[in-house]
Parts: C-alpha cells; sequence; structure tokens
C-alpha cells in the first residue's frame, strides 16, 4: 500500500489574490492575502492544523486474520451487503467482520468527510472527483447514486470542497 500521508499543510501568502485559484492540490491548508489581518491568519491557521489532525485518523477494521488499522484519507468507500461491510481503500479490499451494518459505520464517520450516496454505499468525499449519475472517484472507480440521496449527496459534497478548498 502506498503510504499518502504526510505532515505537511500548505498555507499560501500572497498579494496577489487571482493566483491562488491555481494553488488548489493535496495538503493545501489555506490562503492568506497580504495585508493579513491577525483574525485570518488565526482561523487559516486552524485549518491547517484541522488538516493534519485527518491526516492521522484511522479506522480500525476486525477482518478474519486480525485487527487493520486504514487511515482514513485511504479509504474510498465502504460496500455493505446486508450486515457486512468491505472497506475498500486505496490499495485493498477490507472484508469486515464485525457484522455492523453501514448505519454503525455512517454514524462513526458521519464529521469525516463521508457520505452516503446509496444505501449499500458510504463514501469518502475526499476522492470524488464527479457527481452525476453515478460517484465518479478519483480511482476511476463508479459508485451508485441513489435518486433518493443524489441531492442530499451534492450538497454534502459541495460543501466539503467549500470546507476543504477554501
Amino acid at each position: 500500500m502506498i503510504d499518502r500521508r504526510t505532515d505537511t499543510q500548505i498555507v499560501f501568502v500572497t498579494s496577489h489574490a487571482e493566483s491562488m485559484k491555481g494553488a488548489f492540490g493535496r495538503n493545501v491548508g489555506g490562503f492568506l492575502t497580504k495585508p493579513i489581518r491577525y483574525t485570518q491568519f488565526g482561523e487559516t491557521m486552524q485549518k491547517a492544523l484541522r488538516g493534519l489532525e485527518m491526516e492521522r485518523r484511522f479506522l480500525t477494521v476486525q477482518t478474519v486474520e486480525k485487527k487493520r488499522k486504514v487511515y482514513l484519507r485511504d479509504v474510498l468507500y465502504l460496500k455493505a451487503s446486508g450486515k457486512d461491510v468491505d472497506v475498500h481503500a486505496v490499495n485493498e479490499v477490507l472484508a469486515s467482520v464485525k457484522r455492523e451494518g453501514l448505519g454503525c459505520w455512517e454514524e462513526r464517520l458521519a464529521h469525516d468527510g463521508f457520505a452516503q450516496s446509496h444505501k449499500s454505499y458510504l463514501v469518502n468525499l475526499a476522492h470524488v472527483k464527479r457527481v452525476g449519475k453515478e460517484v465518479l472517484l478519483d480511482n476511476g472507480e463508479r459508485v451508485k447514486l441513489s435518486r433518493d440521496r443524489k441531492g442530499e449527496f451534492e450538497e454534502m459534497y459541495l460543501d466539503y470542497q467549500e470546507r476543504h478548498m477554501t
């Protein structure tokens, strides 16, 4: 498995706000425009610290063999089949044997950028590339998106983008 973890958050400081458009990407903790205001500085640094904290968060998945630690940033989605839930990560699929439904996982991950796209899928919004008739992930996989959940999922994705890209 590729370890994409980093202990770096980038804060861009510029007097040219128009150049910030192209500065989005992984590990961007925020933007500051000159002259820097104290409150703006404090809020941006808090956001960067939250980003670092998120890099360290993980799930513990009980598989048949043993307990496994999977960083949230590496989880693409969780897929349920009854009470069985498979954790689809960047380079592996882990079958949980805890026999918990997706609702338990959704409750646990409610504040970590996960949203339910379908009754069987809980998606990590950090890996969403596009939302259409289905959810396209950054690795090219497609996840089901039910008509009943589409509006709420899109709203949660836009909110996630707003919180993490500004």
